[in-house]
């Protein structure tokens, strides 16, 4: 009840975005929200942790929404949780970016908002000064 009630799902998109912490929020509210509501929000999420495990990405998979997974190869971050049976998975497939010659290499700017847009952006958005 409450919002969700009041949203129209035909009016615009609704778009949750995350990054790193906040992109595997934004999975797990895309998620809820599109299960238990007649909403479909759309999922824009950067350097994202892996969320749950084969069981959860394959019903995430089958919730028909569209879900965009952006990660740079050379950032830790989106390949966390490790473990030893590899029980986590990515929900989707994912886009991979490499901001390696683009930006400076250091694990913070590796992972950094501003990397990942700076490289989809074809560096239109300018990078951290420390990154630089």
């Amino acid at each position: 009840d409450g919002l969700a009630v009041d949203l129209d799902p035909a009016a615009l998109p609704m778009v949750v975005c995350g990054h790193s912490l906040g992109g595997a929020l934004a999975t797990l509210l895309v998620a809820d929200v599109t299960a238990n509501t007649p909403l479909k929000p759309q999922a824009w999420t950067f350097a994202s942790p892996r969320v749950g495990d084969a069981t959860f990405a394959a019903r995430y998979g089958g919730l028909s929404t569209v879900s965009w997974r952006i990660y740079n190869q050379v950032d830790v971050v989106p390949y966390f949780p490790v473990d030893a049976t590899d029980n986590y998975q990515p929900v989707t497939a994912g886009y991979a970016i490499n901001s390696l010659g683009k930006a400076k290499w250091s694990i913070g700017c590796a992972h950094a908002l501003n990397t990942y847009l700076h490289v989809l952006s074809a560096a239109t958005v300018p990078l951290d000064p420390a990154c630089s």
